[in-house]
């Protein structure tokens, strides 16, 4: 699992996700834990390793750490849509996970 966790921390370190800096007067940093999934196959046998760093964020104050959040999601309405447009235009669908995928969305700071 080291080995994980340091290839995400390179991963991230690489793309530039985060930067060290102090932090402002009378503040404290949130904490975060890294979590940790195995994905098994059909025989019980590993076939996928994943790790994700997860901020403690139920000890953020609103209004002090924060003032709004979101969460990107889909309409099933727009899901529906793209579907149907598969189902009529005799398109394939493909799954796929993107390592860091969140990294290379653009990003708003306000």
């Amino acid at each position: 699992m080291n080995t994980l966790r340091n290839t995400t921390v390179k991963g991230h370190t690489k793309k530039g996700v985060w930067d060290v800096v102090d932090l402002p007067p009378r503040k404290k940093a949130i904490k975060s834990r890294l979590i940790f999934k195995l994905k098994l196959g059909k025989d019980n046998q590993p076939v996928l390793y994943k790790v994700r760093l997860v901020a403690k964020g139920f000890q953020q104050l609103w209004g002090v750490d924060y003032v709004d959040s979101f969460s990107a999601t889909a309409h099933q309405s727009a899901i529906r849509m793209v579907l149907v447009l598969v189902a009529q235009k005799g398109w394939y669908t493909n799954n796929t996970d993107i390592q860091l995928a969140f990294v290379n969305a653009p990003i708003e700071e306000t």
